[in-house]
């Protein structure tokens, strides 16, 4: 189905499933997490979140890389220090740190359901072509990055 592959903007994405997580919260709640000590664990997950996608944004800005994710055969640099020595897609991980945050305030199994789908579309759908388009533009590079840095974490 290459006709989703670099469509759909990362950041919809991630406010489409959170639209999801609050329609279905209440169809399987968990009664575990309906606490106030879940509310702060998931406040601070989602904050968490966005700071990993600010700072990661902001290294990729530093050094004039390009953040649209919708045209990775504009990149020019490989990032590979700071945040991109540890994980190749830190703005992705935020993401998914905060729709885990989410999910942990929603209080609900299908809230979870939605960041597994999530992770599973972006991986498919937008990471990896964003490697097959890198693998073109840094032949030699990148797939030594790749051997180095785990894709997620």
């Amino acid at each position: 189905m290459k006709s989703l592959e670099l469509k759909l903007p990362p950041l919809l994405l991630l406010a489409l499933a959170l639209g999801l997580m609050y329609l279905l919260q209440g169809f399987y709640p968990l009664a575990l997490l309906n606490n106030g000590v879940a509310s702060f664990v998931g406040i601070i997950c989602i904050l968490m979140g966005c700071g990993l996608i600010i700072f990661a944004a902001r290294q990729m800005r530093h050094h004039q890389a390009t953040l649209d994710p919708i045209h990775p055969q504009n990149s020019t640099v490989l990032l590979s220090s700071g945040l991109f020595a540890k994980s190749r897609n830190p703005i992705y991980l935020g993401m998914v740190i905060i729709l885990l945050g989410a999910a942990i305030m929603f209080a609900d199994i299908t809230a979870f359901l939605a960041v597994l789908l999530f992770v599973r579309y972006i991986t498919r759908y937008q990471i990896e072509p964003e490697e097959a388009c890198l693998i073109e533009t840094f032949p030699t590079d990148f797939p030594r990055y790749c051997e180095q840095v785990r894709r997620w974490l």
